[in-house]
């Protein structure tokens, strides 16, 4: 990657992209953002509205459909 050096910063900012930044990190680069976690919480509704409960937060009302 010597495009962005280890003096630059490499940024995830879109969901679907979590596992990458692990390994960069471990190789020394600057990274921002990106995790297992945060794509879990983004893309799976239920996991993070239990996440919220257990903290304590109202969580909003949600129902799962197979089809329309």
């Amino acid at each position: 990657m010597s495009w962005v050096g280890k003096d630059g910063l490499i940024i995830f900012d879109d969901v679907g992209y979590g596992k990458n930044p692990g390994p960069i990190k471990k190789k020394g680069y600057k990274v921002f953002g990106g995790s297992a976690i945060g794509d879990k919480l983004e893309l799976d509704r239920d996991f993070g509205q239990k996440i919220l409960a257990k903290i304590g937060m109202q969580k909003v009302p949600t129902y799962n459909f197979s089809n329309l």
